[in-house]
């Protein structure tokens, strides 16, 4: 059952068992040595509204850069508020995305920005979504959103570490009973080709969540059944405005960072949340044939404390 609003540090007790193991973070992010066939990811979501919410996460991401170089960013969708773009040269794609990812501190080695690799949110498609689209590929130094829907490949990206194929779907539609079939076919034919050792799927719209929404029936019996049987790892979404990791008998993490800026919705807990938190922040995954850790970037403190969580 669901616990609405119940917060998840009330039950790190009782939550974060096996599968997962639970351990605190500080001396991960202060140096230890991961796997040298990491993927290493972070996922935010609902960002677009330029406040200082939207800078602080940016500046918990950028942080965690320079102690984890980030390969890419995943981004849930509702790039920009309220009503996406108008046009591919609309000023609120610099104003509410671009001026707060592309900065020094988001660079990789090569001097090149770390990219963010994109969901359409409902919010994007208040607007004209295939303005976003066109702002991607016009403009934009780090968004990639080639378009609607896509599959990127780590190795093919030229990612050092596990290979790792990425999903990326529209799911706006999906709950407006459009396209539909279109993308389940295109997932079940990408997904049955995949021949990657970790298989990502990205939504906007959560499988599965506790907190103001709740699980969507159309993902579950269609998205989540493609991934049970084709082994997908990790599903991410945001559209809920909090952080959540929860866990399935099925095998999959579902994971929701839907915190990136804007306003906060309550959190819930139920019987196989790991965590949950009603706080700005985003998700950091880091992705070896080994395991798979999940590290929440948030400002630590009583209440929520600085843990990550791995599943082997």
């Amino acid at each position: 059952m669901e616990q609405q609003g119940k917060r998840a540090a009330d039950r790190y007790v009782e939550i974060g068992e096996p599968p997962f193991k639970k351990t605190n973070a500080f001396s991960l992010l202060s140096g230890s040595q991961i796997p040298n066939d990491t993927v290493n990811l972070v996922v935010m979501g609902d960002s677009g509204v330029a406040n200082d919410e939207q800078k602080q996460v940016s500046d918990m991401i950028a942080n965690y850069h320079q102690q984890y170089p980030v390969d890419v960013i995943i981004h849930t969708g509702d790039i920009i508020y309220p009503d996406g773009l108008s046009s591919p040269d609309d000023t609120l794609g610099y104003s509410h995305f671009e001026d707060y990812y592309l900065r020094p501190e988001l660079m990789k080695a090569d001097s090149q920005p770390v990219p963010i690799y994109a969901v359409l949110g409902n919010h994007d498609h208040y607007g004209d979504a295939d303005a976003m689209i066109e702002f991607s590929k016009q403009h934009s130094q780090v968004l990639q959103l080639p378009s609607r829907y896509y599959k990127v490949n780590t190795k093919h990206a030229g990612i050092n570490g596990v290979e790792t194929e990425i999903f990326f779907l529209d799911s706006y539609p999906m709950t407006k009973n459009r396209t539909r079939y279109e993308q389940i076919a295109w997932l079940d034919q990408q997904l049955n080709a995949s021949t990657a050792e970790r298989k990502i799927i990205v939504t906007h719209h959560p499988l599965r969540v506790y907190g103001y929404y709740h699980d969507n029936a159309y993902l579950k019996d269609t998205i989540e059944v493609l991934a049970e049987q084709y082994g997908v790892c990790v599903c991410l979404a945001g559209h809920d405005h909090q952080l959540q990791i929860q866990t399935g008998s099925n095998g999959i993490t579902y994971l929701v960072s839907g915190a990136g800026g804007a306003a906060l919705r309550s959190s819930g807990v139920g019987s196989d949340s790991i965590f949950s938190a009603a706080q700005h922040g985003a998700i950091a995954i880091q992705i070896s044939s080994s395991h798979i850790r999940y590290i929440p970037l948030i400002e630590f403190n009583s209440e929520y404390p600085d843990y990550e969580y791995y599943r082997q």
